[in-house]
This record gives structure tokens, sequence and C-alpha cells, in this order.
């Protein structure tokens, strides 16, 4: 469903997100997300938490006060509400990419700044030093522009690899993956892994554990206003988000292991 308002008109609409994500040699999983939203002369600012700790126990935290969103080779982030500090170090060069061209209200941006970083996270009074990844997505149209009917996104991390993919489903697909910055635009996906570069490499899911599965509208209790300015078809969207151990092959050859952090998302109008 459309937005109700036609003076929220395409060229006045901007929405930035900050995604990061640190796990550790336990487990322990962080996920940070700083987002601000610019439709005329509404803003809206949100702030979320998702920690999973080694045990498979999921806990959430969110704000809607208002943010700056950080940036900078080291990316530090300190958010009081849900109450986190951390520090991203970024050990792998940047990935930027057009993942859209409209002529009409702009390009949306993916701009992966920390494909992997070195990561120190502080949470309620313990430290927890891991690997980590960070992106900003910026999306100048509304939501329901976008021509997709199915997300993929996800990334793995180990000392050596770093793999990160995007798949859309719809009127406008799309699929690449990156390994160690290289690309590829053949991955095949599956319940328990990712196979690309002709099938010469895979990616093999274990221990999988849902971090998240519930609807954008889940996010934002208590703010109708975003039903007028997205649209509530959106909202309805349907988000899983895994987190699994991964090992990396080439030829059926092991070659690396570590943790992967992927999502499906079901695009709703």
């Amino acid at each position: 469903m459309k937005p109700v308002f036609n003076i929220f008109r395409q060229k006045k609409f901007r929405f930035e997100k900050l995604y990061c994500d640190s796990v550790d040699d336990s487990g322990n999983c962080f996920i940070v997300y700083l987002a601000k939203l610019d439709c005329r002369f509404v803003s809206f600012c949100y702030s979320g938490l998702i920690h999973i700790d080694g045990k498979g126990f999921v806990t959430g935290s969110s704000s809607f006060k208002g943010i700056d969103i950080p940036g900078g080779k080291i990316l530090k982030i300190n958010v009081e509400e849900p109450g986190i500090e951390g520090t991203w170090k970024s050990t792998d060069s940047p990935l930027v990419r057009t993942l859209l061209r409209d002529e009409d209200n702009g390009d949306l941006i993916w701009n992966c700044h920390h494909p992997k970083a070195a990561t120190e996270i502080r949470f309620k009074n313990m430290l927890h030093k891991g690997r980590g990844y960070a992106e900003t997505l910026v999306l100048p149209m509304m939501p329901y522009r976008l021509p997709v009917d199915e997300i993929r996104w996800g990334r793995f991390l180990s000392d050596v690899t770093t793999v990160i993919w995007i798949c859309w489903k719809g009127a406008r697909p799309l699929n690449i993956l990156f390994l160690n910055g290289c690309e590829y635009s053949d991955a095949e996906f599956s319940v328990n892994g990712i196979t690309f570069g002709e099938k010469l490499f895979r990616l093999s899911f274990s221990e999988v554990r849902i971090i998240r599965k519930g609807t954008f509208d889940d996010l934002f209790p208590g703010k109708p206003i975003l039903k007028f300015i997205i649209g509530r078809g959106i909202l309805k969207s349907m988000e899983t988000k895994y987190i699994a151990k991964t090992t990396f092959s080439r030829n059926s050859i092991f070659t690396a292991s570590g943790w992967s952090i992927y999502e499906e998302v079901m695009w709703r109008r």
C-alpha cells in the first residue's frame, strides 16, 4: 500500500541507515542500527541494539532519540539508549556501489566502509573483542518504489577471508558477491550455504540460530506516523536474520572458518 499523503514527494525523502555488527570468539553477537529519516517537514531518528550471547539468548532494545551517524576509518559508537559503546577499526578496503539508479529520485548508494574490522564492544560493564562489519545505506526514494520482492544480504568474516553478498529478486534483480574485494555475480543460495565462482567456492552454514524474525512494524511500536510516511505495506515486510558458524572452502578443500550474519526479507508494498 502506498503512503496516504501525496505531499511527501520523492525528491524530499531521504533515509540513511548505519548498520554495524560484531562477533567475538565465544559467539557473543552485537548488532547496532542508527538511522535517520527526513521527509519534507518530518524527521525521525532510530537507534537499536540486538544482542545474542554465546548460548543463543537474544535481547534487544531501541530508542527514538536524536542521534548523529558517525563515520571515519575508525568508527566509534556511543549510544546511551540502548546502552552500548563500540569501536570498529577497518582492516579491509571499502566497497561502494550504486545498487539502483533513478534519475528522478536519486541513486541508492551502498557504502560498505568497514567490510571487516577489529572491534571492541563495551556492554553491561564487559569488554568484548571480536571481528565485525559496518555499512551505510542511503535511500533517496520512498521504499515502496524499490523494484524488489525479496532481499538476501549477508557477510562472512574470518582472519583471511571476507565474503559479502546482496541479492534481490523482483523487477530489477541483483546478484553481487564480494570475496576479499573481488566481485562475482553467480551466487547460488540454499538453506545450508552459498556457492559461487562457477561453484569453485562454498560457504557452509552450521549451528544456525535465528537472531530476529518479525515485521518492520514490530520495530516501531507507537509510531503510527510511519504508516503514512513509508506505507503500511512496507512495514509488514518480513525480516528473518540469522547467525551461523561457517566454513569457507575452495574446490571442496577447507580454507577458513568464522561467523556469518545474514538475512532474508520478504518485501511488501
